[in-house]
């Protein structure tokens, strides 16, 4: 498993949200929801929506990804998205929300880990460490529920005598066991491009627990993780050069374009060791690959980390 030490969160950098205000037919979908659900519209925000209680109560609820699962998908499915949406939040139903577990202990055989974009630092802000190497990724921990998932909040760590390192590795024994065998297969074999994507909403966390999963040797993997339920791999080898950069062109598309996104970056991944940035850039026709000083070492490459980097020709090539 991944060695992590404790840390708290970093700013957040989630995406900006869509154009305000959100397209009319959208905002019908979402009234229509809370009206069935005997709800009011407080007011309608950036990133979504306030909704009013008969007992005067508010919640935030955020619409920024249910809005990119309805743009990308066919007109017809968008009253089905918006209805399953808000089953799934619970929002009718606050009794159920109150009955999540409330202490580690009695989560500890719900706790999953989750890999995303780092929370902005407040009292409400869930529980949460950096990934090592790189401070654009934050690992959390969730209580996943047959319904619904809830992050684990950083006062029910807290009042937890079990170290809080503990509590990450049993959310990671959790996801390593629940993984399907199929999870992972070749998408591309011209181009050795593997995916995982069973869409159960850890896709993404398993590039966390990759290497263990594949049995990997030193040299790893190049993975990204543009979106919660999208993992994309290349195994770490000198054949692998000319198609290292096509990981990105992959991350550019499926994070504009899928909902939860989490990074368009390309990162170094082996067992026991940090993660690190590969960076890939692109200009006009050329593509030119950056990997670290010891990825080039490793692989014998001409090139110094920063330095002038590997042309690897043209884009999708």
């Amino acid at each position: 498993m991944p060695e992590f030490a404790p840390g708290g969160s970093a700013v957040s950098a989630d995406p900006a949200p869509p154009p305000d205000p959100y397209p009319f037919d959208f905002r019908k979908l979402v009234v229509q929801e809370l009206e069935g659900f005997g709800l009011g519209l407080r007011e309608w925000r950036d990133g979504g929506v306030v909704i009013e209680r008969d007992d005067g109560s508010e919640q935030l609820v955020g619409l920024a990804n249910l809005y990119r699962s309805v743009t990308a998908a066919p007109p017809e499915a968008a009253a089905d998205l918006v209805r399953g949406f808000f089953q799934n939040a619970r929002v009718g139903n606050p009794e159920e929300l109150q009955a999540l577990p409330t202490t580690m202990e009695d989560a500890a055989d719900k706790l999953m880990v989750r890999l995303g974009r780092p929370f902005a630092d407040s009292e409400k802000a869930p529980w949460g460490i950096t990934v090592p190497g790189v401070d654009d990724l934050a690992v959390h921990l969730v209580i996943d529920l047959p319904t619904m998932m809830a992050f684990v909040p950083g006062d029910m760590m807290a009042a937890s005598a079990t170290p809080a390192e503990d509590w990450l590795f049993r959310g990671f024994q959790n996801l390593a066991e629940r993984t399907p065998a199929d999870w992972f297969r070749l998408a591309q074999e011209e181009h050795g491009i593997w995916v995982g994507n069973t869409g159960d909403s850890y896709d993404a966390a398993r590039a966390l627990v990759l290497c263990d999963l594949t049995q990997s040797d030193e040299l790893g993997w190049l993975v990204t993780i543009p979106a919660r339920d999208w993992l994309f791999a290349r195994k770490v080898e000198p054949a692998g050069l000319p198609f290292f950069h096509m990981l990105k062109l992959i991350a550019n598309q499926v994070f504009a374009e899928q909902p939860y996104p989490i990074s368009d970056e390309v990162y170094w991944v082996r067992p026991g060791k940090p993660w690190e940035r590969f960076r890939v850039e692109f200009d006009g026709e050329k593509v030119t690959v950056y990997p670290p000083a010891e990825f080039a070492e490793l692989l014998n490459l001409q090139t110094e980390g920063e330095g002038p980097g590997a042309d690897c020709g043209e884009p999708g090539a």
